[in-house]
Formats: structure tokens, C-alpha cells, sequence
């Protein structure tokens, strides 16, 4: 895989779509709120009945950081803004239980300078277990604090040499096992 600068364009995902890419949707809202336009995804009311309702806790998490979203039960529609820079700005995920949710805001976090606290981030050991190890080698500063035995909090913040990193691992065809994130990572590393 060579990747290649480029502007992302807004994402207009129907109904079809989803039946294919169902467990991705909350990546691809990060990715649409740091895209300048309008992203609209239909067809997507069973995200509420995931792990968590994803429709509501990815509105939730991009208004944190400043991203207007709009949704009913079957669409959702992402005001996108590409080059935010929130460095003083937390983003909070509660206990869900959703390790999409999870590795989905520590993403957002890394591309956007803001730190996140994420309460019971060690269900994303149920599909990637490796997860904070790339995190590590994209240049990503975590710290795990145990407040009880189920919950973690997770502290991400941004660091330019993260970037750097992303953009090099991929270059060199890096094999992980979440590498739609590293994919997203170096995306942004190279167009900004």
C-alpha cells in the first residue's frame, strides 16, 4: 500500500454501506469530523444496539471538542471541520463498554491535541490487544490510573513526533492488528 497526500472529501455513506462496514462507523465519524463538509451516513439506526447506542456516544464525544452533529434514529450528519487544534480541551468517554468508542476518541485525541479520559478502556483487549503498543510507537503518551478493579483511566495527548511516527511506521508497511487507525493516522500526518 503507497499512500499518497490528498484532501479528504466529505462522506456520504447509504444504507448499503453499512451492512458491510458496520463495526467501522465510529472511526468514520472521527474521520468526518476532521473533514471539511458535511458527512452524512444513513442507515445506521442499529448502531444503537452495539456495545453502546454509537450513534449518540460518538455526537456526544465530537461536540466535546467543538464538531456540530446532527442525528435521528437512522442518520447522522457531521459538520466537519478539519485543523482543530483543542490542546486545552478533555474529552470524556464514560464506562460503556465499547472498545470501538474507546480506540475511536484515542484517535480523535491524537489527531487533535486534546487529551481524553476514557473510564473502562480495557475492553479494547477483546479486539486489539495491542492497541496501546502502537499508540506508544506512534509517539501517543498514556497513562493508566486504576480508580477501581473495572475501571481505567486513560490519558492520551497529542505529540508532534506522533505524526512523524505514523507517517514512517506506515511507509515501511508495518503489520498491526488495528490498522485502519495506523491507516487514519498517517492520512492526517501527511496532509497537515
Amino acid at each position: 500500500v503507497e499512500i499518497q497526500s490528498s484532501k479528504l472529501k466529505a462522506i456520504r455513506a447509504n444504507p448499503s454501506y453499512y451492512v458491510s462496514a458496520t463495526d467501522e462507523y465510529p472511526i468514520l465519524f472521527v474521520i468526518a469530523a476532521l473533514t471539511k463538509g458535511v458527512s452524512i451516513f444513513k442507515g445506521i439506526a442499529d448502531l444503537a444496539n452495539k456495545e453502546s447506542n454509537r450513534i449518540e456516544e460518538m455526537k456526544k464525544i465530537l461536540n466535546q471538542i467543538g464538531i456540530n452533529c446532527k442525528s435521528t434514529k437512522s442518520e447522522m450528519k457531521i459538520f466537519g471541520k478539519p485543523n482543530i487544534n483543542r490542546i486545552n480541551t478533555t474529552i470524556k468517554v464514560p464506562n460503556l463498554g465499547d472498545h470501538r468508542i474507546c480506540m475511536s476518541a484515542v484517535i480523535l485525541s491524537l489527531a487533535t491535541g486534546t487529551t481524553a479520559e476514557i473510564k473502562n478502556f480495557e475492553t479494547v483487549r477483546t479486539s486489539s490487544p495491542s492497541f496501546l503498543k502502537i499508540i506508544k510507537l506512534l509517539g501517543g503518551n498514556y497513562e493508566i490510573k486504576k480508580k477501581t478493579i473495572n475501571y481505567l483511566l486513560l490519558l492520551m495527548v497529542l505529540q508532534q513526533a506522533g505524526k512523524l511516527l505514523a507517517r514512517d511506521l506506515f511507509r515501511k508497511n508495518m503489520d498491526c492488528s488495528f490498522c485502519p487507525l495506523v491507516y487514519f493516522i498517517a492520512m492526517l500526518a501527511i496532509n497537515y
